[in-house]
């Protein structure tokens, strides 16, 4: 169950996602990897008031199978990968 303030991304946005996640060299702070999964998108000004508008956290899975922290995530401006949907 995914909680209603976490946005489920589509197939389309994963992808946006994952081009962000390489076009920005992100890897995995633990092993370096930068094969990953994504997860839901939280809106930060939900948390955080002084966050810019539209902002979210994207989590992502490190997808190395011996990875001692595989959770991480990352900060994308909506029209990064949600685009109007």
């Amino acid at each position: 169950m995914i909680r209603s303030e976490i946005k489920e991304l589509n197939a389309n946005q994963k992808h946006r996602v994952l081009a962000r996640v390489e076009k920005r060299g992100f890897t995995c702070g633990n092993c370096g990897s930068n094969d990953f999964e994504v997860g839901g998108a939280l809106y930060l000004g939900f948390l955080f008031l002084d966050e810019e508008h539209g902002v979210y956290m994207v989590a992502l899975t490190c997808e190395k199978p011996d990875c001692d922290t595989p959770r991480t995530g990352i900060k994308l401006h909506e029209s990064e990968f949600l685009r109007g949907e």
